[in-house]
């Protein structure tokens, strides 16, 4: 597999914030979003299958998240460690631009781009159990125009997490201000970033 960086630490972000797990963030995406905060995943090395199991179990831990970069462009990697891991949870983060086999994880988080919308999967994601959205506001435009979005397509609010743009303590705070008050106003779930105002990864 073509691995960035495989930590353990406390999820920062989404339905699950505060939860310990061993994250594996996979090499390679198939997008080139301007914000992104892990630009250095589109590179990575090869790791065989084996060994990440082996790193994998290192850790006191049996929460698994696959992130990114596009964890989903080497779904079936997953899915071999999957089968071959037994006691193991695991989640996964997306941009929802590939569909796979929801069954084998326990929450996928999907976090969809303007420039790489597609319509008709976030239609089939939407109906599963296991389906959490999450939106990155960067200003009052973006919010606005994925709560249009959510409408459109009919995405139940408690699925629905929006989350603030940035880089720095000083922008994430200024920015959750409004957007918690705007989120709470429309009744939608807010998204910290936790690695971000505690500085931890």
């Amino acid at each position: 597999m073509q691995i960035s960086e495989i930590f353990y630490s406390i999820q920062g972000e989404g339905p699950k914030t505060g939860e310990k797990a061993v994250f594996i963030r996979l090499a390679g995406c198939n997008l080139r979003c301007k914000f992104c905060d892990a630009k250095y995943a589109y590179k990575g090395g090869e790791l065989a299958l084996n060994e990440l199991i082996a790193k994998i179990k290192m850790y006191d831990c049996n929460n698994i998240i696959w992130t990114g970069g596009e964890p989903a462009l080497q779904i079936k990697e997953i899915y071999k460690i999957i089968r071959k891991l037994k006691g193991y949870s695991h989640d996964i983060e997306t941009n929802g631009t590939f569909f796979f086999l929801p069954r084998l994880f326990e929450t996928i988080v999907i976090s969809p781009k303007k420039q790489a919308i597609n319509n008709n999967l976030t239609r089939k994601y939407k109906e599963l159990n296991n389906v959490y959205f999450k939106f990155v506001v960067g200003n009052l435009k973006d919010y606005i125009f994925w709560k249009k979005f959510t409408g459109d397509l009919k995405i139940k609010k408690q699925k629905v997490y929006f989350m603030p743009e940035a880089k720095t303590r000083k922008i994430l705070i200024e920015k959750s201000k409004w957007l918690i008050s705007q989120a709470k106003k429309d009744g939608f779930n807010f998204s910290g970033r936790l690695q971000i105002l505690k500085g931890f990864n």
